[in-house]
């Protein structure tokens, strides 16, 4: 177990996926993308990923570690190097980018 899921199993009592694009825990369907045919997905968030394809299909990952750095650099209050290494440490493995 990676010290992330470690980490968020300790927080919320339970291990929880987490969206394979972004890394947004998916803790209710609500969080769950969808698939073409309208279930839910187990593998990304509605924000990442709808009615079967990625909400931005021309995403680099590069270009999602930039979205999505001033949210732990705000909410954490890190500068926004170290949010920006956190974001990249955390998402390099995730299935969408590997």
């Amino acid at each position: 177990m990676t010290g992330q899921i470690q980490t968020l199993k300790r927080w919320s009592g339970r291990i929880v996926p987490y969206c394979q694009s972004c890394g947004m825990p998916l803790f209710t369907s609500a969080d769950a993308g969808t698939e073409k045919d309208g279930q839910e997905s187990s593998t990304y968030c509605i924000t990442c990923y709808r009615n079967g394809v990625f909400t931005e299909p021309e995403h680099t990952h590069e270009g999602m570690i930039q979205n999505c750095t001033p949210m732990p650099a705000q909410m954490l209050n890190l500068k926004p190097e170290k949010a920006e290494e956190m974001v990249r440490v955390f998402t390099k493995d995730l299935s969408r980018w590997k």
